[in-house]
């Protein structure tokens, strides 16, 4: 009995900080140098509770910039690390993670713990930023009913997309970095690319995005891929969506819009320590003139 109440009162009296909430971590373990061909990862890194083996497939693709979904940010299960700083510090790369969600179960001696999005990168970042998203799912929030262990997920916060601006050879280039919602059977997830697609048209239709994340595509990915294709997106397998989870199928995206092309998409599934395999691809900016920055 007492097990029970004692998980309903952590549940129903968890605060949050939103201030931690808002806040972007930042590193720099290179000097930053402007790129016209990218070499991209995207990796959905399961929290990176297993640092050696995911750090081992980065270092082998050697990648000009990474895109990691599902970070854990001084969470217990991954060591009471900021993993995308360990990750940075040791590929030589500079980085930026902001959380999405602090975690209610992963605290440790009362610090607070959260998961979130990281961009790692050579390229010089110039601003950074975080779309919350305006619809979410409720299903990961506090209840007193629901035992706030770590099997349940409690979380305070929700959905985001992180969001860069990187220096490139002819300009800026726009990177959003998200993951969408699990839940549901792909109203969230189409609600929530609306909101990033909505964001994207701030910038001069020259401007070099590229847009990637865990997308939960597992019940709509034909019809995400349509929508799009007409925004302006090209997927980097063309009008092919593989596998990149073993049980759920494709969920994993790299797609680019403007003055870009992409060479040599694949899907790495020799890389360990994920329940997702990563994408990587090589976006090379075309050498015509593009914008920069917001309108």
């Amino acid at each position: 009995m007492l097990f029970p109440l004692l998980a309903l009162f952590s549940a129903f009296f968890s605060g949050t900080d939103q201030n931690a909430l808002d806040r972007i971590w930042k590193g720099e373990f290179t000097a930053p140098r402007p790129l016209a061909s990218i070499r991209v990862m995207n990796w959905n890194i399961d929290r990176g509770t297993r640092f050696d083996e995911i750090a081992k497939a980065l270092e082998q693709d050697h990648p000009d910039l990474c895109l990691l979904q599902e970070v854990d940010l001084f969470d217990r299960r991954s060591g009471d690390r900021n993993v995308a700083e360990a990750l940075a510090q040791r590929l030589g790369l500079n980085y930026a993670a902001a959380p999405s969600f602090q975690e209610l179960s992963q605290a440790s001696e009362g610090n607070a713990a959260y998961q979130g999005q990281a961009i790692l990168t050579r390229l010089p970042i110039l601003k950074v930023r975080v779309v919350r998203f305006r619809d979410q799912s409720n299903w990961w929030k506090p209840r007193p009913y629901v035992p706030n262990i770590s099997l349940t997920q409690r979380r305070l916060g929700g959905r985001t997309a992180l969001v860069a601006e990187l220096k490139g050879t002819n300009g800026t280039i726009v990177v959003y970095n998200t993951h969408l919602e699990s839940r549901s059977l792909g109203k969230h997830q189409t609600a929530q690319m609306n909101e990033i697609l909505e964001d994207a048209r701030q910038y001069p239709k020259n401007t070099p995005i590229i847009l990637a994340g865990d997308f939960n595509t597992k019940y709509n990915r034909t019809a995400f891929l349509a929508t799009l294709q007409k925004a302006g997106y090209h997927n980097a397998f063309g009008n092919h969506v593989p596998r990149t989870q073993r049980i759920l199928g494709g969920l994993d995206w790299i797609l680019v819009r403007g003055p870009m092309t992409v060479e040599d998409a694949s899907v790495v599934k020799s890389a360990h320590g994920s329940d997702h395999y990563p994408v990587a691809a090589t976006v090379v900016v075309t050498p015509e003139n593009h914008a920069g920055g917001a309108r």
